[in-house]
């Protein structure tokens, strides 16, 4: 009787254990992405369509021993096999570093790291030698030091760096081209060549990458009365191609910026002196352009710490501010009047602005208030009387 009680009972437990054994295990999260980088406060640039991290540093900065501040969706971080944690492991970043996210399903997501002297580069449309692009370094002040020319270009109109700030385009007016130049490890302009394919251009008189760097906004000015606004998809190499017309409606557009969710732009009609924001379809298409009742020509510049749209009116010797609601309108406009700018730039943290003054051969820096909104402490950069009608600036992230 008691054998016939036992039996039943073990079988019962071995048959519940085996069933257990069968039981479907978790799924291991496969998330292994850096969303946020930084070092000394300065956040940097990710890119994840060639897995690149890139920020740049004060000059004289100590490279030899960093902390890195970072997010990430893995399981944990290593750089060259070691453990790191956020805000406390310190690394060398005299040459580029591999940050390695490990995933909780053992998959991994390589990130190269990329550090910068932080510098300037200006623009300069006629001066001795002509038509020259000039890199300065910037010191802790914001100001400017050891420029140096780095390379001529045949009347050029504009410029742009790509997100990464891998890549420098230059738009030329005389050749009807870009040229795309390699940003060096130091800052210093490389090699150039064109990025363009299949597509024809004039003159290209601005450009705003999305925020993930994989599409990027060109304004081609043919004459005073034919522009076109054109969507490029970008390579990982940095260069243009299936570019589309976008369909603007905006009559004579001469700058543009895209919002970093992608879904409005702001374009600047140079005629009406007038900002207008443009819908952005499915497709990447302009549809639904309205004026915004702000007024702007050239420069657009979102400032995304105070929340402001800035550009620059040369026709009236001004620089406007709007503050940006989350829909994209714009309210609270207001001017400070400042020599004829054609070019605008905000630094990391955006503290300062920069203006490319073409009538004063400068480029003027300017404090922001609490709010972004321009003080009265505008100065000279700094770079002293090297400069002959600037067209344009960028400080680097």
């Amino acid at each position: 009787m008691f054998k016939r009680i036992i039996f039943p009972i073990l079988i019962s437990i071995m048959l519940a254990g085996c069933g257990a054994s069968t039981a479907t295990q978790p799924t291991l999260s496969s998330s292994k992405d850096i969303m946020v980088f930084s070092i000394d406060g300065d956040t940097a640039v990710i890119s994840e369509s060639d897995n690149t991290i890139a920020l740049s540093l004060a000059n004289g900065v100590n490279r030899e021993s960093l902390i890195a501040t970072f997010t990430t969706d893995g399981d944990y971080v290593t750089v060259n096999g070691v453990v790191q944690t956020s805000g406390v492991t310190a690394n060398d970043f005299t040459q580029p570093v591999t940050y390695t996210v490990h995933a909780a399903d053992s998959s991994t997501h390589e990130y190269t790291v990329y550090i910068r002297p932080h510098s300037a580069y200006v623009l300069s449309r006629v001066g001795s030698p002509e038509n020259v692009l000039f890199k300065c370094a910037v010191d802790e002040s914001g100001s400017f030091t050891n420029c140096a020319n780095t390379g001529s270009f045949a009347v050029p109109v504009y410029m742009f760096m790509s997100n990464d700030q891998n890549w420098l385009y230059v738009s030329s007016d005389q050749e009807h081209n870009i040229v795309k130049c390699v940003i060096e490890s130091n800052g210093s302009v490389g090699e150039c060549s064109n990025p363009m394919t299949g597509l024809a251009i004039h003159a290209i008189y601005s450009a705003s990458f999305n925020a993930s760097g994989n599409i990027v906004y060109l304004l081609d000015v043919i004459d005073g009365s034919n522009m076109t606004i054109y969507k490029c998809n970008v390579t990982q190499n940095g260069d243009f191609e299936s570019c589309v017309d976008t369909n603007s409606t905006v009559f004579s557009p001469l700058s543009l910026v895209i919002d970093r969710s992608g879904s409005f732009a702001y374009v600047a009609d140079g005629a009406f002196a007038e900002v207008n924001m443009c819908a952005i379809d499915e497709n990447g298409l302009f549809t639904n352009c309205i004026d915004t009742g702000t007024r702007g020509q050239l420069g657009l510049t979102i400032d995304y710490v105070h929340g402001n749209l800035y550009s620059s009116l040369p026709s009236s010797s001004a620089i406007t501010v709007a503050r940006m609601a989350e829909s994209g309108t714009l309210s609270n406009y207001t001017e400070t009047s400042l020599s004829e700018v054609y070019g605008l730039a905000l630094n990391s943290d955006s503290t300062q602005l920069y203006l490319a003054n073409r009538v004063l051969n400068s480029v003027t820096k300017c404090a922001l208030d609490e709010s972004g909104v321009i003080s009265n402490t505008c100065s000279d950069s700094g770079a002293g009387n090297i400069f002959t009608e600037t067209y344009g600036v960028i400080i680097t992230k």
